[in-house]
C-alpha cells in the first residue's frame, strides 16, 4: 500500500478580492479530492493484481485454456460450419 502525504502550509487562503479566493477554495479542495480518489484507484489495483498473481498459478490456467478448447471443440463439432455466423 502507498500511502502519499499532502502538506497544508495554513488554514485558509488570505487574498482581498474575496470571488477570486473563493474559486482557487475550491479549485484546490477539488484538487485534494481528485488526489485522494487517485490514491485510492492506485491501492486498489494493486491490490488486486496482487491477489490474481497469488490465485493463479502456471497450472491453472493451462487447466483452464485446456478446458475452454475442449468446450469450443464441442460446440463446432455441433454444427456443420462453426464460422457461418447464422448458425
Amino acid at each position: 500500500m502507498y500511502i502519499f502525504e499532502i502538506i497544508k502550509p495554513g488554514t485558509w487562503l488570505d487574498y482581498e478580492d474575496r470571488d477570486w479566493l473563493w474559486e482557487i477554495e475550491g479549485i484546490l479542495r477539488s484538487l485534494e479530492s481528485q488526489f485522494y480518489e487517485a490514491n485510492l484507484a492506485l491501492n486498489m489495483f494493486l491490490h488486486s493484481i496482487q491477489r490474481d498473481r497469488n490465485s493463479h498459478s502456471q497450472e491453472k490456467w493451462e487447466a483452464e485454456s485446456n478446458r475452454r478448447s475442449e468446450i469450443r471443440r464441442e460446440v463446432e463439432a455441433k454444427y456443420d460450419n462453426p464460422h457461418n455466423h447464422e448458425d
